[in-house]
């Protein structure tokens, strides 16, 4: 669950208790928002919005580089974080790995250095 998702609970909740004391003269009559972080990176979709109704920054702020955890999940009619985020895409690899290492049967030999000196004094 996002941060911002925990927040708009816990002040439905405080604001349902404060009603039912009686107290609806303390409810704010606005909540205020979450501050928006700078995104780490560049080329995401404007406005996209998973089925909860997060962003981009929720998976900045809740997932790891790529997206590994919840990337393809949430599909909303924009589709999913995986491919509308930049932070979604970082870390994926660019090309596929070699199969095996290649060793090579012919060595170079690297310069040969001078013995370390000592001093006497």
């Amino acid at each position: 669950m996002s941060t911002v998702r925990v927040s708009i609970v816990k002040t439905a909740l405080v604001v349902v208790a404060l009603a039912a004391t009686g107290r609806s003269d303390m409810v704010p009559s606005s909540f205020p928002t979450a501050p928006t972080a700078p995104s780490v990176c560049e080329g995401s979709t404007p406005g996209f919005r998973d089925s909860y109704g997060d962003s981009c920054q929720y998976y900045e702020m809740n997932d790891l580089p790529g997206c590994p955890k919840e990337g393809d999940l949430y599909a909303a009619g924009m589709g999913t974080a995986r491919e509308h985020c930049c932070y979604c895409w970082m870390g994926a690899p660019t090309s596929s790995p070699t199969s095996s290492p290649t060793v090579s049967t012919s060595p170079t030999l690297a310069p040969a250095t001078s013995a370390p000196t000592v001093s006497t004094s």
